[in-house]
């Protein structure tokens, strides 16, 4: 159970961050999500965001299509209810087969060698279809809520961040 000084501090870091993004990413942010559709995504998924992740949607909801991307290698932030639609995307090429005789499962250093995990949240996605992830289960060495890129096109599973506040933190300095 994440405390209500855990909370606040959570608050107080993206605070920050967001406040360090340009002018241009900063005025693409959407007015925040409400915890009920977060819940539904929540549910439907079968998965808890962390907490820093919840708090960046109830402070922004993603970004509006068409502006700046967030992040670098044209990722923009989606919003919380694009989460589901991307992840059923990917749930439901690994449930077809699509990634068999791809990545075979072994645990990687940080990241799990899979072509696509359904513990891996999609949170921001290019006009290619590559995503940055939330991941909920890392490699070894990794850790839980760690921010991951996944192409689709390409076997690099590569840790852009130890969490979303460091990965906006990143992206601003």
């Amino acid at each position: 159970m994440t405390t209500t000084a855990a909370i606040d501090e959570i608050e107080a870091r993206l605070t920050q961050a967001f406040s360090a993004l340009s002018d241009s990413v900063k005025a693409s942010l959407r007015p925040g999500a409400s915890a009920a559709d977060i819940d539904a995504v929540e549910a439907a998924i079968g998965l808890t965001l962390p907490p820093i992740v919840r708090c960046a949607y109830l402070m922004h909801d993603g970004q509006r299509v068409g502006t700046d991307d967030m992040f670098e290698d044209q990722f923009r932030w989606i919003p919380v209810k694009s989460i589901l639609v991307e992840w059923k995307t990917w749930k439901g090429l690994l449930d077809d087969g699509a990634f068999d005789n791809m990545n075979e499962g072994d645990i990687g250093d940080d990241v799990r060698m899979d072509w696509w995990n359904a513990k891996w949240i999609p949170l921001a996605r290019s006009e290619s279809g590559d995503c940055v992830c939330v991941d909920l289960d890392p490699g070894a060495s990794g850790v839980v809520g760690q921010m991951i890129e996944v192409f689709h096109d390409d076997e690099r599973r590569n840790v852009l961040a130890t969490n979303f506040a460091a990965l906006l933190h990143e992206q601003a300095f």
